[in-house]
């Protein structure tokens, strides 16, 4: 050992802007993995500054963790360490990894920290999965390549884990490159409304939506953007544009007839519940809320009205405003509101 010491530190102090690591890889290629891991440790003591012994500390125990010596299920402290050694590696000099000229190392250590990261996800163990995503990420970031789903991960794993702005720092970096990602848009529409980043959260739906103007789904975030943001004429707008998009969806409709009623259109949000009742009769939103609509109707026309024509239209909104409660209240087992309206209704009879 001491001589393999000695090796590397005549070979480091005879080149010391090259540092040249040879003899750790050589302790590498051999398969001498303690022999290579103690020996970058003791580089590391005299250059602790050193990136690259930084970087070769990190190959060795990722290397370690992979070898058949050791257990990887039961030792992943190692690859933990080796991301640690490798994010030190990139503080250090940013372009370390590409002067290594190895990305052999970094791929695989890549490609087993998603894995890990998919494992712990499945575990719902979110913040070990965060950590393994960020790392497969970073890993790929080092190489000058962009791994578009660890990406996604790790900023769906940090909004999972509530570190908004963590995660709006990786998905707006994957929305930059892939604007018509319509899962990562949402994902970072997350991350700006729980930052309280409204207008910012706006600018990207207005952007995504040139991208990708039939992605329904992005509609529907305007929507309920706009309705937070209380812009009830803009969501009525996209409200209209979605029932556009495929006016065979009773989806939309009922959308739509919600904020026609919002803003106050009573008309219009009745003959567009019916249309949304056309295409599907056992729409429980669109039941319930026309049968009320219809019973707010009676309850003004009740008591005063005195002609024939008045009783007989509160009759037949009475008519229609059980029809469609009864409805609902099929669709909607044990709603107590519904219940009270029916008994309210035989009263008025």
């Amino acid at each position: 050992m001491k001589i393999i010491l000695s090796a590397i530190m005549v070979s480091i102090f005879g080149s010391v802007f090259g540092q040249d690591f040879t003899v750790i890889k050589e302790l590498l290629n051999e398969g001498k993995l303690k022999a290579a891991k103690e020996s970058t440790q003791q580089l590391l003591i005299a250059f602790p500054e050193s990136a690259e012994a930084h970087y070769w500390l990190g190959t060795c125990m990722y290397r370690f963790y992979s070898s058949n010596e050791f257990n990887p299920n039961k030792d992943l402290k190692s690859i933990i360490d080796a991301g640690i050694a490798f994010e030190k590696a990139e503080y250090l000099d940013s372009q370390c990894a590409k002067k290594a000229d190895d990305f052999s190392v970094l791929k695989a250590y890549s490609g087993k920290t998603f894995n890990l990261g998919v494992l712990s996800y499945q575990k719902k163990e979110l913040d070990m999965a965060f950590t393994y995503f960020k790392m497969a990420t970073n890993a790929s970031d080092w190489m000058g390549a962009l791994n578009k789903e660890s990406l996604y991960y790790t900023g769906h794993c940090a909004n999972k884990i509530e570190d908004y702005r963590t995660a709006k720092n990786f998905l707006e970096k994957l929305v930059s490159v892939d604007p018509t990602n319509t899962k990562a848009v949402k994902e970072l529409l997350k991350s700006y409304r729980n930052l309280n980043e409204l207008n910012q959260a706006k600018i990207l739906l207005k952007s995504s939506l040139v991208q990708t103007p039939n992605e329904a789904s992005l509609w529907y975030e305007l929507i309920d953007l706009s309705a937070e943001m209380n812009e009830p004429e803009e969501s009525l707008k996209a409200a209209r544009t979605l029932s556009h998009l495929d006016a065979t969806n009773p989806e939309n409709l009922a959308y739509l007839a919600g904020f026609y009623n919002e803003t106050g259109d009573k008309d219009k949000a009745m003959s567009t519940y019916t249309d949304c009742l056309s295409l599907n009769a056992s729409h429980k939103e669109a039941n319930h809320n026309l049968g009320v609509l219809y019973y707010n109707d009676a309850l003004k026309l009740h008591g005063v009205a005195s002609s024939l024509a008045e009783i007989s239209s509160l009759e037949e909104v009475l008519i229609n405003a059980e029809l469609y409660l009864n409805k609902a209240k099929d669709l909607d087992l044990g709603n107590i509101e519904i219940d009270m309206l029916i008994n309210n209704i035989q009263k008025m009879k």
